[in-house]
């Protein structure tokens, strides 16, 4: 199989990003080996790589607890980090290539030009993209962060998966320095299912909406915010040459296993989320996939 780097491992950098605390890289890497050599079911029937981007920008909750969501959870063997995406051999396979949150920022510092084209080419030539809050933000035609804020980030990014606005942060005000911009999201599935879906209740920190998501052609909503006046698109799917994107608000993949909230709230975030936790699997696995 063809892969998009030469270059991988788990021994990379830390970077922090969404006021996330930090963490031992070394045992989160040992961790993640432990449950890889447990993994089965999902990986033997279609055969995939994911392909985690961890260069400056990704939050250190992400690098800890999104091999081990994807591979304890979902049962998958190869979860590959990315640390320098200029190494990158853009060769469509059956990989999906999966943006964390963190800080969008970063993103563009690191990969603006010719590391950006390469992930473009890869997507329109057949390969799939994942990305989460600042993932997300980064793959759309437009970041609206904190408008008239503190914190405001506004301007043109050049994946443009989507071809709309990502706004944000929803719910309440981001913070760098805790979690006091964090909470609970209440999605509602879009798409029909044979069979019934649980309650989606996910983790939320910073992320946006897609503004006006179904007004364009190529753009498919996968899920709401139930909870917020309007229900403006929290996950979207949008088709990309021959490839796709899915492009998502909220945080699915994160269980807040890997460190306390930096909030007053933490403790009811955490159990609230614990009571939800097939919900949380289901999405996880649903999208990824529906970019096998």
């Amino acid at each position: 199989m063809s892969r998009l780097a030469p270059s991988f491992g788990l021994g990379i950098v830390l970077a922090a990003g969404c006021g996330a605390p930090k963490c031992d890289h070394e045992l989160a890497a040992q961790s993640f080996e432990t449950h890889a050599s447990h993994a089965h079911s999902i990986q033997e029937s279609w055969g995939g790589d994911l392909l985690l981007y961890g260069g400056p920008g990704v939050s250190e909750r992400a690098k800890v607890e999104m091999p081990l969501t994807l591979v304890g959870s979902l049962s998958l063997k190869r979860v590959r980090w990315i640390s320098d995406a200029t190494l990158w051999e853009a060769t469509p396979s059956n990989s999906i290539f999966i943006m964390p949150g963190g800080a969008d920022l970063p993103y563009l510092r690191e990969l603006k030009g010719e590391p950006n084209q390469r992930i473009r080419s890869f997507v329109e030539q057949g390969g799939s993209y994942l990305g989460f809050c600042a993932g997300a933000y980064y793959a759309s035609s437009r970041v609206e962060f904190d408008l008239g804020g503190d914190l405001e980030v506004v301007g043109r990014r050049e994946l443009n998966f989507f071809p709309g606005t990502a706004r944000g942060p929803l719910y309440r005000s981001y913070s760098y320095k805790d979690d006091e911009g964090a909470g609970v999201a209440t999605l509602r599935w879009c798409l029909p299912e044979s069979e019934p879906v649980p309650e989606l209740k996910v983790y939320f920190n910073g992320g946006c909406e897609f503004v006006d998501a179904d007004r364009y052609p190529d753009v498919t909503v996968l899920a709401r915010y139930a909870d917020l006046p309007g229900e403006p698109a929290a996950i979207i799917k949008c088709q990309v040459g021959k490839g796709w994107a899915i492009l998502s608000g909220a945080h699915p993949e994160l269980d807040l296993s890997s460190a306390s909230l930096k909030t007053s709230r933490g403790e009811a975030i955490k159990s609230e989320l614990e009571q939800h936790s097939i919900g949380r699997r289901w999405l996880t696995e649903k999208l990824l996939n529906l970019l096998k």
